[in-house]
């Protein structure tokens, strides 16, 4: 049976710290429990157990042993316990748990100890330090982190992390360690607050980053003025858009969203003035995919022929409606010129599907133009001009069921 406790004066010398020795504090912390010590007396006794060779552990109360070393006392007040490695590691998380400047990192490690080296299961830790099991499920968690960023835990400016940093940062361990460093460096640059950081978190678990073009991550952790939103939005945007800017949300290429990403970054745009710039953009897009009656990617060959058909039975409104769509179709060139520009200046150039979309586009109004002019030639006739140029490879009972109706009128 072991011994009853004992309250005995120990040198300060005779004890050795705890298994696991808690993180060291600051020294104006312990300086100032140093000067409490002093002035006011050894308020409570510290817990030790027994060593061989007349030595003792502390068990509860290392913070005021260091204490008393700084401010030079020669003995402490110690209460001489006998108990187990267990026993000594639940009372240190208990003590831990109920002090005032609780340091979370040393409760996290007694219930890692609890976990590991005593196979305690999470519920029967909860109990021991009166804490939901979900709150000790995220603290053994942040055990998993590096301990690069352990030590920059703290309450103080010169450590980024605060305890809720972590809990957000442990959710990328072990599956994606390279963000993690990388979100880790933009915290401490950045001085992210904890709903940020844990914004960013869930966005790099998500499906949605694995979509986002590198050009653009590198930007995510780079950049001050990037956030998860922003990310989010560069993804997809149809989120708010126009029933026109929908329409060319396929036409939203890679190099726009680096494009739009960088601007975001270099005239620190909000996430809302973002959005009204990839609406800007989509919306030119939607009208330049629209000039010649091409709304979709390709020609409408069939409608075309319909209309040459209808403006030859109609001479004079053929010559008004070629008139109007050349203008139309000029117009709507003129005004999407700084688009077309900054499609051709990109690095990589036009995508090949605004090419298409251009070159079609060209084709139509060049064909416009050619029946305007033979109209403008022979104005009584129905010029062969007007005809859209049959698709090689088209068959030619086209060509013969529309003489047959024009010599039927």
């Amino acid at each position: 049976m072991p011994d009853a406790p004992q309250l005995q004066w120990l040198p300060v010398g005779e004890l050795d710290p705890p298994m696991r020795p808690m993180r060291s504090d600051p020294a104006d912390r312990l300086g100032g429990l140093g000067n409490s010590i002093t002035e006011h007396g050894q308020l409570s006794p510290i817990v030790v157990r027994p060593k061989t060779g007349g030595r003792y552990e502390i068990v509860c109360g290392h913070r005021r042993w260091l204490a008393h070393q700084a401010a030079g006392k020669e003995l402490i007040l110690a209460l001489i316990i006998e108990v187990t490695d267990e026993a000594a590691v639940k009372l240190a998380a208990i003590e831990n748990r109920h002090r005032r400047r609780i340091d979370d990192l040393d409760l996290c490690r007694h219930m890692k100890m609890l976990r590991e080296d005593f196979g305690y299961p999470e519920k029967e830790i909860a109990k021991v330090v009166a804490m939901s099991v979900a709150s000790v499920s995220e603290r053994l968690s942040i055990r998993k982190l590096p301990e690069s960023i352990l030590s920059g835990y703290g309450a103080d400016e010169d450590h980024p992390f605060r305890f809720r940093h972590l809990i957000a940062l442990a959710k990328l361990c072990p599956g994606k360690m390279e963000e993690l460093g990388r979100l880790a460096d933009k915290i401490k640059r950045c001085k992210l607050t904890k709903e940020e950081t844990g914004q960013l978190v869930k966005f790099i678990r998500s499906e949605q980053y694995a979509k986002l073009p590198d050009k653009v991550r590198d930007l995510l952790f780079a950049s001050p003025h990037m956030t998860a939103k922003h990310a989010e939005r560069l993804v997809d945007p149809t989120e708010g858009l126009s029933e026109e800017a929908q329409q060319a949300v396929g036409y939203f290429t890679e190099a726009d969203r680096v494009r739009i990403a960088q601007e975001a970054c270099e005239e620190r745009l909000s996430v809302t003035e973002m959005c009204a710039r990839i609406e800007q953009l989509l919306a030119r897009r939607a009208q330049l995919t629209a000039i010649g009656g091409s709304a979709g990617r390709g020609n409408d060959t069939e409608a075309l022929r319909r209309r040459a058909a209808q403006q030859r039975r109609e001479p004079t409104s053929r010559v008004l409606g070629l008139a109007m769509g050349v203008l139309e179709a000029l117009k709507r060139l003129i005004g999407s010129f700084d688009e077309l520009k900054e499609l051709f200046h990109q690095p990589d150039g036009a995508p090949a599907d605004v090419q298409k979309d251009l070159r079609d586009c060209l084709r139509t109004l060049l064909t416009e133009l050619d029946a305007l002019d033979g109209m403008a030639a022979a104005p009584g006739d129905i010029h062969e001009s007007a005809t859209v140029p049959e698709q090689e490879g088209e068959p030619e009972t086209h060509r013969k069921e529309e003489k047959q109706h024009d010599s039927a009128e």
